[in-house]
């Protein structure tokens, strides 16, 4: 389905909007979709909108629409609809939201367009919910230097792994697990990756957030990637380009790709903020693969005391050569360890 960028209709609604003094004016976008979904602008107050005209039946036992300080959503008849429809509107709050309405919309369109056609209104509710978390959880502030770097080994061990593992992409992107929170990066069906990125030239040391990250112990296999990545330099990609990258790489299957987009979001990437990640440029220094086993230097649940948890340690990587692997073996035991 081709894909709309909301912000070009609705600048083209505003020109044909000059000299009329109230109404709605709408667009009717994909014709060819079963149900109409329309981008609209309120005249008097030029605030852009989005429509969704959907059967009565899919409204019942609704509940209350999610509210934010961006957006409001409501459900009218706006008198134009077809026998036994209604409308959900979404409609932007004020000017200073623009931008992020733009991506909200591009996001439910994307979404809606691609679910079965029942659940078409209970999938709007769903990105609308999560899109309220984001922006009452602020989680549309850009993303600080340290995220913006984990976020780009992340999307590195992405693109090889797309690149050289020959692994169905839908697997790869289901089994990236860092943006919901998860213990680890990557949760492959009986095999974790870790990945960890620095900047220092020297004295190299990785963060770990808790006593469960670099356990095994509910495993078979755990590895942890190291990424020492330089940004002094034009050298190397931004955030952006490797984003590019990734998107290029899973643009044949739409499925796989709003997943990919669903799980950026979840990150706290979004396309909004793109001029502000046109800089740093990320180089790769050197790649390292670690077997995580027995005598690695970690901390580990059955190592602590009871009432004590929470543990945040950092570990010199010089101390872990010993453990070295290659890329080969882990994406082996990935391919042998997935869940066919």
């Amino acid at each position: 389905m081709e894909k709309i960028d909301p912000s070009i209709i609705w600048g083209e609604l505003e020109k044909h909007s000059f000299g009329l003094n109230n109404g709605v004016i709408k667009r009717l976008i994909i014709p060819s979709f079963k149900y109409r979904i329309y981008l609209a602008l309120e005249v008097d107050t030029n605030k852009r909108a989005f429509i969704l005209e959907a059967p009565y039946k899919f409204f019942r036992n609704l509940g209350p629409l999610p509210q934010t300080m961006g957006f409001d959503a409501v459900t009218r008849q706006l008198g134009d609809e077809e026998e036994n429809n209604l409308s959900l509107i979404l409609l932007v709050k004020n000017r200073n939201f623009i931008d992020i309405f733009n991506s909200l919309v591009k996001d439910v369109i994307e979404n809606i367009t691609v679910c079965k056609s029942g659940k078409i209104v209970e999938v709007l509710i769903g990105r609308l919910i999560r899109w309220q978390k984001f922006l009452d959880e602020e989680k549309v502030n850009k993303l600080d230097g340290t995220s913006q770097r984990g976020l780009f080994g992340e999307l590195l061990f992405i693109k090889r792994l797309i690149e050289k593992s020959k692994l169905d992409p839908n697997y790869i992107i289901k089994s990236w697990t860092g943006p919901e929170m998860s213990v680890n990066d990557f949760n492959f069906w009986d095999c974790s990756v870790e990945i960890k990125t620095s900047i220092s030239k020297q004295h190299q040391k990785i963060n770990i957030a808790n006593e469960r990250q670099l356990d095994d112990s509910h495993i078979s296999k755990l590895f942890l990637c190291h990424y020492s990545l330089d940004n002094q330099s034009l050298a190397g990609q931004t955030l952006n380009d490797l984003i590019s990258d990734v998107r290029n790489l899973l643009d044949t299957n739409s499925a796989v790709l709003y997943e990919f987009e669903n799980k950026l979001k979840d990150a706290g990437y979004f396309d909004f903020h793109y001029k502000e990640y046109e800089m740093p440029y990320y180089s790769i220094r050197e790649t390292n693969f670690f077997n995580i086993v027995e005598g690695f230097p970690r901390i580990i649940e059955k190592d602590l005391i009871d009432g004590v948890g929470d543990i945040r340690y950092t570990i010199s990587l010089a101390a872990c050569r010993d453990f070295l692997t290659e890329e080969d073996i882990v994406v082996k035991a990935i391919r042998s360890y997935r869940n066919e």
